[in-house]
């Protein structure tokens, strides 16, 4: 029984992350291995933890694999959760490795993307070119 205890706690912790009064959930997003032309959708909750309301910014660099939306205010209230959305769309064999900031009033957490893509799809041989003379 306690090591069925200390196991969740340690997976709770590891999925997310309380920093400057926000939680972020999770702190770090492995999308895996996604097939090419097959999205995958991921989304990071931030919930203000404290009894006063703090203001929030996201910042993050835009990818043609990885389309990133959110419904954050630029104020979040006590108690309130705001949404991350995160969709790897590879169209390509592509490793995924990039982040996001989440910006508080008294600094940043950085949230960890990763995710590769494969293509098994099955190619029908190319002829070989004829020879010319």
């Amino acid at each position: 029984m306690i090591v069925r205890s200390l196991i969740a706690v340690v997976l709770v912790s590891l999925a997310q992350y309380s920093w400057a009064g926000f939680t972020i959930s999770p702190d770090t997003v492995n999308f895996g291995f996604v097939h090419v032309n097959f999205p995958k959708t991921m989304n990071v909750q931030i919930k203000n933890e404290q009894d006063i309301s703090q203001s929030l910014q996201v910042n993050y660099f835009s990818s043609p694999d990885l389309e990133i939306q959110n419904d954050c205010p630029d104020v979040l209230n006590p108690g309130e959760v705001c949404t991350i959305f995160l969709e790897f769309r590879p169209v390509f064999e592509v490793s995924l490795y990039t982040s996001l900031d989440v910006v508080g009033p008294t600094g940043k957490q950085r949230v960890q993307i990763r995710g590769r893509s494969f293509d098994n799809t099955p190619r029908s041989p190319q002829p070989f070119p004829l020879p010319r003379f």
